[in-house]
C-alpha cells in the first residue's frame, strides 16, 4: 500500500540527509518505473541508505550496488508533493561478457602470465577453490554451453560418440541462444567440442568461427577447414575456408578483434575457446626457450610409496622424478604466453571501444592436468587435485578485488552468473557467483560431485576405471571421497594432506566417515555401466553373466545397440543378464546400452551409458 504523503516526506528527508552524495545503484534508475511510491519503494530507500541492496520496487533484473544518492531521495519527495515528471528511469545497462577458455590449463600456472595477472587478477577476483567436475574437455564444454547442466542432464558424459560428443548434445537449448534472443551479439571462436564437423553452425551465434576438430589439432601453424557462419534459433551451414597459415592462438586473437570491431557497440558475448595449452603443446615462435629451468615443486611429484593408492595408479606409476613431465610443464608455460598476449589485445580493443566500464571478463580452463604427481602420466581425467583444479578469474564493473574461497564448479556456475548479470533467468544446476563478485563471504556450497566416465579406460593409462566422488567443505573439514568402478575407494583429509599422499580409506578410524560419504555420494552418481570385461564362454555350456551398473533412476533397461551377441546368447532387457548356451566357437564384439527411467533436464532424454564388450566362445572341451 502507498504511504501517506506526510509519512513519505519524513522518510525522504531522513534519507536525503543520510545518503548524501554516495554511490548510485548500477541500474541507473532512480526508484520505480511507476509514479506511485509504495511502502516497498520507501523501504528500499531506507535500506539503501544503510548499505542494503534489496530493491522490491524495481522491475530491473540488474544487480544493485547499494547506496542511493541525494537526487534519488529528492525524486521521491517530488513525487510525494505532486511532481511525478521529476522521476526518471533511464534504460538498464546491458553488460558485455568476454570468456577466455583455455584447454588443459592447471590452476597453478597463472603466475607465468603477466598480462592476465596485471589486468584481470590485479583488478578483479581470483577464485581459489575451482574444480572442473569431470576433468575432461567435452563434458565440460557441453555443460557450459547448455547453461550449466551436469553431464547426467546434458547426456554428454565423455568425448566418444558412444557416450557423448556433439552428437549427444541438445544445442537448440544453449546459454548463447538465450543471450542472442535477449538482444546480445554472440560470438564464438575456436574449439567447440568433440565430434564437431566443419560447416556446422550451432544455434545462437551471431558470429561462429570454429576450427575443424573439436578435440585436438595436430598442426598449429597450418589451419585447415575453418568454419565461418551465423545462426539464430536453428542450426545453420557455414562457409568452410580450406586453409590459413597462421599460428593457432594468433588466429583466435585476430578473429576476436574482428568480432569486437563489428559488435563492440552492441551488448555482446565473446567466447574465445582456445586449444592452448592442449597436446600437442606448441609454443609460438620466440617462446620456445622460456622457463628453461622450471621444475614443478610438489611433494607428490616424487611420491615413493604408492601402496595406498588404487591398483590402476600402481600399474601406471612412472619412475620417481618422472622427467618427461618436466618438459611438458615447461612447454605448457611457453604456450600460455600467446594466450597472455591474446588477453592483452582483447582488453586493449574493449578499452579503445569505450565499453570497458560495462564489460565483464572471465578467464578459466576446462580441466587441469597431472605433471607427474603420484608418478602418474602427464594427463587428465583423474580425481586428484592437479587434474581437477582450474583457474578462474572475474573482472568487471564493481567486482570486488581479491581472492574468494567459494567452492566453484565453473562449467555450471559461470553460465549461471552470466545469465544473472544479463538479467535473464538462471537455468541448469549452477549457482550465480554475483554475490561472491560483490564481496559476499563464502563458501556456501558444502559439497561438489566430481566424476569421470571412461577417460582412464585407455592402454596409455593402463585401463584405469571410471570413478565418482565428492569434494566436501563443511563444518567437519575438507574431505575428498572417490569410489571406483572396481570397488576401490580413496579418502583424503585435504586440510592435513593437501597433496593427497595418504589414502585414509580402509583405516579403522575413518570407517564411519567412509560409510557416511559413500551414502552421500550414492544418490548423486551418474548412470554408468560398470562391467568392463567378460569371462570366456564354451560351446554347449550354459553361460550367465549379470552386467553391473551404478547410478540413474530405477528401473533400468538393457539392449544391444551395436554388433551381435554370440550365437545362442540373449540379453535380458529388464535385468541385464547375458545368458544362454553358445552354439559355435567365435569371438564377438558388441555394444550394450543401459538406460534409466529418468529425464535429463537439458537433454530431455533418460540417462544412458553404452560400452563395447568382447566375448570369446571357446570350442567344447
Amino acid at each position: 500500500m502507498c504511504l501517506d504523503r506526510m509519512s513519505l516526506i519524513t522518510v525522504v528527508l531522513t534519507v536525503a540527509f543520510t545518503a548524501g552524495a554516495s554511490y548510485a545503484q548500477k541500474c541507473g534508475h532512480l526508484l520505480s518505473r511507476t509514479t506511485s511510491i509504495t511502502a516497498g519503494d520507501a523501504l528500499y530507500v531506507l535500506r539503501s541508505s544503510v548499505g542494503r541492496t534489496l530493491c522490491p520496487g524495481c522491475e530491473c533484473d540488474v544487480d544493485h550496488s547499494g547506496q542511493v544518492v541525494a537526487s534519488d531521495a529528492l525524486a521521491v519527495l517530488r513525487i510525494a508533493v505532486g511532481m511525478p515528471e521529476a522521476l526518471s528511469c533511464p534504460p538498464c545497462p546491458r553488460y558485455n561478457f568476454v570468456v577466455f577458455l583455455t584447454d588443459d590449463q592447471r590452476a597453478d600456472t597463472l603466475w607465468s602470465m603477466p598480462i592476465v595477472t596485471q589486468r584481470l587478477v590485479g583488478s578483479g577476483m581470483q577464485f581459489a577453490e575451482v574444480f572442473a567436475t569431470t576433468t575432461e574437455c567435452c563434458p565440460f564444454r557441453a555443460s557450459f554451453h547448455s547453461g550449466g547442466y551436469k553431464p547426467c542432464n546434458t547426456g554428454v558424459k565423455n568425448g566418444t560418440n558412444l557416450n557423448g560428443a556433439m552428437s549427444h548434445f541438445r544445442d537448440v537449448d544453449s546459454f548463447a541462444r538465450r543471450l542472442q534472443q535477449s538482444g546480445y551479439a554472440t560470438g564464438f571462436i575456436g574449439k567447440y567440442m568433440h565430434g564437431y564437423y566443419p560447416g556446422y553452425v550451432p544455434p545462437g551465434w551471431k558470429s561462429f568461427v570454429a576450427n575443424e576438430d573439436g578435440g585436438q589439432l595436430l598442426d598449429w601453424l597450418h589451419l585447415a577447414n575453418i568454419t565461418y557462419g551465423t545462426s539464430t534459433d536453428k542450426p545453420a551451414t557455414g562457409n568452410i575456408v580450406a586453409g590459413v597459415d597462421e599460428y593457432l592462438t594468433v588466429f583466435h586473437r585476430d578473429e576476436a578483434l574482428d568480432f569486437l570491431g563489428e559488435h563492440a557497440a552492441e551488448p555482446f558475448l565473446l567466447f574465445v575457446a582456445m586449444y592452448a595449452p592442449h597436446w600437442p603443446i606448441t609454443p609460438a615462435a620466440g617462446d620456445e626457450g622460456l622457463f628453461a629451468d622450471y621444475v614443478p615443486e610438489n611433494p607428490a611429484f616424487r611420491e615413493a610409496d604408492l601402496s595406498d593408492k588404487p591398483a590402476w595408479v600402481q600399474r601406471a606409476a612412472r619412475p620417481v622424478g618422472n622427467a618427461p613431465c618436466v618438459g611438458v610443464a615447461r612447454a605448457v608455460l611457453q604456450t600460455l604466453q600467446s594466450v597472455d598476449r591474446l588477453v592483452g589485445s582483447v582488453t586493449d580493443a574493449v578499452n579503445a571501444a569505450g565499453v570497458a566500464d560495462r564489460t565483464y571478463y572471465f578467464f578459466l580452463s576446462d580441466n587441469g592436468t597431472m605433471w607427474g604427481e603420484h608418478r602418474l602420466p602427464c594427463d587428465k581425467g583423474m580425481p586428484y587435485e592437479e587434474s581437477l583444479r582450474v583457474p578462474l578469474i572475474a573482472a568487471g564493473p564493481n567486482v570486488a578485488k581479491g581472492t574468494n574461497n567459494e567452492m566453484v564448479a565453473p562449467e555450471y556456475d559461470l553460465p549461471a552468473t552470466i545469465l544473472d548479470l544479463a538479467g535473464l533467468d538462471i537455468v541448469g544446476d549452477g549457482v550465480s557467483l554475483v554475490p561472491a563478485l560483490r564481496g559476499a563471504v563464502g563458501p556456501t556450497r558444502k559439497e561438489l560431485l566430481i566424476e569421470n566416465y571412461g577417460y582412464l579406460e585407455t592402454p596409455r593409462l593402463n585401463d584405469g576405471p571410471s570413478w565418482s566422488g565428492l569434494r566436501i567443505d563443511d563444518e567437519t573439514g575438507k574431505w575428498k571421497y572417490v569410489e571406483y568402478a572396481t570397488g576401490e575407494t580413496e579418502i583424503y583429509d585435504l586440510l592435513a594432506d593437501p597433496q593427497e599422499m595418504k589414502n585414509l580409506a580402509g583405516e579403522p578410524a575413518y570407517e564411519a566417515l567412509g560409510i557416511s560419504l559413500r551414502d552421500r555420494l550414492a544418490p548423486q552418481k551418474g548412470l554408468l555401466l560398470l562391467t568392463m570385461t567378460l569371462e570366456p564362454a564354451s560351446v554347449g555350456t550354459e553361460y550367465s553373466k549379470r552386467l553391473e551398473a551404478w547410478g540413474g533412476l530405477a528401473p533400468l533397461s538393457w539392449n544391444v545397440v551395436e554388433g551381435k551377441l554370440p550365437n545362442g546368447l540373449t540379453l535380458g532387457p529388464a535385468n541385464g543378464v547375458l545368458s544362454g548356451v553358445p552354439t559355435m566357437a567365435e569371438t564377438r564384439t558388441f555394444a550394450i546400452r543401459v538406460t534409466d527411467s529418468g529425464l535429463g533436464t537439458h537433454s530431455q532424454k533418460p540417462q544412458e551409458y553404452s560400452r563395447r564388450l568382447t566375448l570369446e566362445v571357446k570350442p567344447p572341451s
